[in-house]
């Protein structure tokens, strides 16, 4: 006799929110001083009640027609190390997150995504 478990309650689908956080290019792969970062935060701390366990999830979408078409070998390694440095920061920021996190809120930082195509056609999917 198999017990199956209930199905999810609009509750529990309210806690399951993800805010995106759509990085376009060198200049914003950082944590720091991110208006897409810091919306997803405040958003976050404003909806503790109704939405403990939002996700942010931090996406890049590598276009070969904006970030590949006539770029220089040094354009390509700073866009490179940019992803690398930014994907440390936010692996170290979910390790400090998971140390600091409270019982009422929970605030949860996910792994950098990285894509390859149009983010036209990439972002509708995972929103």
């Amino acid at each position: 006799n198999k017990v199956l478990p209930s199905p999810p309650t609009t509750t529990t689908l309210l806690k399951a929110a993800t805010s995106l956080v759509w990085l376009t290019g060198h200049e914003d792969l950082r944590l720091q001083n991110h208006g897409g970062f810091q919306n997803a935060l405040s958003e976050e701390e404003n909806d503790d009640d109704k939405n403990p366990t939002t996700t942010i999830q931090p996406i890049f979408v590598l276009d070969p027609q904006i970030h590949l078409r006539c770029k220089s070998k040094a354009t390509l390694t700073r866009l490179h190390q940019c992803l690398c440095s930014l994907e440390q920061d936010i692996l170290a920021s979910i390790t400090t997150g998971a140390e600091e996190e409270s019982s009422s809120t929970k605030k949860r930082m996910a792994p950098l995504i990285v894509k390859t195509g149009c983010a036209s056609d990439i972002l509708p999917k995972l929103a």
